[in-house]
Order: structure tokens, then C-alpha cells, then sequence
């Protein structure tokens, strides 16, 4: 039985139904993930553009580190980002997704032959694969992913400019273009509650190849945990740190499901991480089409060696999650900037229009690992 939770009641006097919530009444239950959650119980996510607007990036800064989650209005030139909302659509049309005899920019949704909904796209911008492998038309995709259109929404100079300003210098990040996803949400997508930290750990060699972590010396080749001597063959290798644990001294729920499995220790999978998510979005978005939630301070959580069973979320981790949502509706632009290791979700898709968005990630370079401590201590004062 699916949890229900709620929040407080509303004040006397005041109808829940005409209380509405970025597009939902106060009293409706909604999926966010694989909970379901009264919309009166969800909390308002820190909207950071004021700060951007006033040009205090110490603020933004501030509120990256301590929420692990920052909300950018605007960040992206609005026409930007609607021609990339109208070059993925115009894309599905081509391939029978949309409703017969409607605007394409409305993005409506279209059924099969047997009446069902067209289901939504998620495209590796940079090589054309689809997630579920039903389009096999990479080539066209990869066109859209590598085209300029799209490039000036998560590669674009807004985009640049800005990362500059938050870390401090050009030298100071790096965006990675290669790990960029096009979305199409279809009706009844749902983004079930995650950190992106595990993806990226399993699939991917992104943490080694960006230097997270943190490297020892090569002469120390005693076990953490013991002290003892350990062997290369019968230890565990961090990939970051490089360090080697007996297998014995690391807790079993901590150890690799496969031999062959990327391993962090604990001490580097709970150390700050910098790798940032920029999730944007390419229309107008509100709770029935399916926006972000967070769960804010979470990248700050410990225990994220040992992960839930089936599931990206740390052992550690609450199960009663408390989301932090937009309370206004996205406009195209609008830019979500969070930690790899924030844990968030999105709810639901119960319009019939596709919600479109892209997501990149980006990385602090060796010299901004070392300066953003400073930049933190500075915003603080």
C-alpha cells in the first residue's frame, strides 16, 4: 500500500479547492516519484533569481552549497529556449508523436493505432541513442543534439557566462556536452526519486576523469580501515582515492555487487563531489506537466557507499521525504542547478503535452576545486 502523506490543514475559512499550487489544487494527491503527496504537504523550493537579477553571485553561491539545489529564472535567453522546444517537436512530427491536425509548438500529444498515448523521447544529445532503443533513426537525432539550436541552450554563452560568475572564472569549470540528455516527457512519465551520483558512478567514468575524490600519495599502501598491508588482488580499490581496502574490513552492504564494479570508499563517496546537474527547461511548465522536486541539504547526507537496494538513494537516507518545489509555474529558460548527489524527482505527467527540457553537467576544474572553499567562506561573511 502506497503511503499517502499529508501536511498541516488548511486555515478556517479557506476553501482547499480554490487554493491553487503551480497549476493543482492544495488538496489534490500527486505522484512525485513513487510517493504519493497531498500538494498542501510540499514545500516551496528558494527561488535564487533575485540574486541573479542583482548580480550577488556570493548569494547564489551561499545557497548552491548549503541547498545543493539553486532556481534560476531566465537564465536562458526565452527565444533560445523555445527554438529548441520547437526543433524536438517539430522532430516528432516528422515521426507521427503529435496529435494529427494540431499546431506542433503546442506539443500535444498523439495516440496510436490502438489508442494509447505516443510514449515520451529521452535522447543522448551527443550520440542519438534513445533510452529505449524503439527509434532507430540516431542519425536524425544526433543532427538535433549536435545542431546549434540546441548547443545555445546547454553549451550556449548565457549558459557560460553565468557558470563564470557563480565559480569564479573561466578556468574554473568545465561544461561536458557529452553527458547531455533531450527530453520529451509523455503523458503518464513519471522520474522516480534519485541522485544522479549513482548513474553517473555505475555507467560512466566521470568521476575518474574529472579528478573528484581524493588522491593519496602512492607509497601509502596500508589498509584504511586495519592498517595492515594491503594486497592488490585480494583489496578493494577506490577509484578515486586509489587507496586499497581489505574486502573484509568494508562493510558488505558497501562492497560491489560485481568484481568488476566501479568502488568509491566511504570517505570519498561522502566527501563534496563537484558535479552539478543544469537541468532547463523549454516551456511552460507546471505541476501537471510534470516538474522537479528536491530534497534540499540532501547532497550534504552521509552513507552514499551504501545505497537502498534497487534503488540511487543512500541507506542513510530518510524514507519520509519532504519535497521542495517551484511554487510558480517554469518558463522557457528557466534553470535548475544542483548538486550530482541532491536528491530529487519529478511528478507525474497527467497533461497530454509533452514537457520538454534538457539536462547537461558541468565540472569544477582542479584549480576551482581549490578556490571554491574560499568563495564559500567569502559569501558567508
Amino acid at each position: 500500500m502506497t503511503r499517502i502523506i499529508t501536511g498541516r490543514s488548511r486555515k478556517p475559512g479557506v476553501s482547499r479547492a480554490k487554493v491553487q499550487l503551480n497549476g493543482v489544487p492544495k488538496s489534490r494527491v500527486l505522484q512525485f516519484g513513487n510517493q504519493k503527496v497531498k500538494a498542501n504537504h510540499l514545500l516551496p523550493l528558494q527561488d535564487s533569481t533575485d540574486l541573479f537579477k542583482i548580480g550577488d553571485f556570493d548569494g547564489l553561491r551561499s545557497r548552491l552549497h548549503s541547498d545543493g539545489v539553486i532556481l534560476v529564472r531566465g537564465l536562458i535567453p526565452q527565444q533560445t529556449a523555445l527554438n529548441a522546444r520547437h526543433l524536438l517537436l517539430k522532430t516528432i512530427t516528422d515521426k507521427g508523436a503529435l496529435a494529427p491536425g494540431t499546431d506542433y509548438r503546442d506539443g500535444i500529444i498523439g495516440c496510436d493505432d490502438d489508442g494509447r498515448y505516443i510514449p515520451g523521447f529521452t535522447v543522448d544529445a551527443l550520440s542519438g541513442g534513445l533510452t529505449d532503443d524503439r527509434d532507430d533513426d540516431v542519425e536524425g537525432w544526433l543532427d538535433v543534439g549536435t545542431s546549434q539550436t540546441m548547443a545555445d541552450v546547454f553549451d550556449g554563452k548565457a549558459l557560460r557566462s553565468f557558470l563564470q560568475m557563480l565559480f569564479g572564472g573561466a578556468d574554473k569549470f568545465e561544461t561536458l556536452p557529452d553527458n547531455t540528455w533531450l527530453r520529451l516527457k509523455g503523458k503518464g512519465d513519471v522520474t522516480i526519486e534519485h541522485v544522479d551520483y549513482y548513474y553517473f558512478k555505475r555507467s560512466t567514468d566521470m568521476f575518474e576523469k574529472y579528478g573528484q575524490g581524493n588522491p593519496v600519495p602512492v607509497d601509502i599502501v596500508s589498509c584504511p580501515e586495519c592498517k595492515g598491508p594491503a594486497k592488490k588482488g585480494i583489496s578493494l580499490t577506490c577509484e578515486l582515492c586509489h587507496r586499497d581496502y581489505h574486502e573484509k574490513c568494508v562493510d558488505e552492504t558497501a562492497r560491489p555487487a560485481k568484481s568488476n564494479a566501479t568502488w568509491h570508499c566511504q570517505s570519498c563517496a561522502d566527501s563534496p563531489l563537484h558535479l552539478y546537474t543544469c537541468w532547463t527547461a523549454l516551456g511552460h511548465i507546471d505541476i501537471p506537466n510534470s516538474t522537479l522536486a528536491f530534497v534540499s541539504g540532501s547532497h550534504n547526507s552521509t552513507g552514499y557507499d551504501r545505497p537502498r537496494r534497487n534503488e540511487q538513494l543512500p541507506k542513510s537516507l530518510s524514507k519520509s521525504l519532504r519535497w521542495s518545489v517551484p511554487f510558480e509555474p517554469l518558463d522557457p529558460g528557466d534553470m535548475f542547478i544542483f548538486n550530482v548527489k541532491t536528491v530529487h524527482c519529478a511528478n507525474k505527467n497527467t497533461s497530454g503535452l509533452f514537457r520538454a527540457s534538457t539536462d547537461t553537467r558541468i565540472s569544477l576544474t582542479p584549480i576551482g576545486r581549490q578556490s571554491w572553499p574560499d568563495l564559500i567562506s567569502k559569501s558567508q561573511l
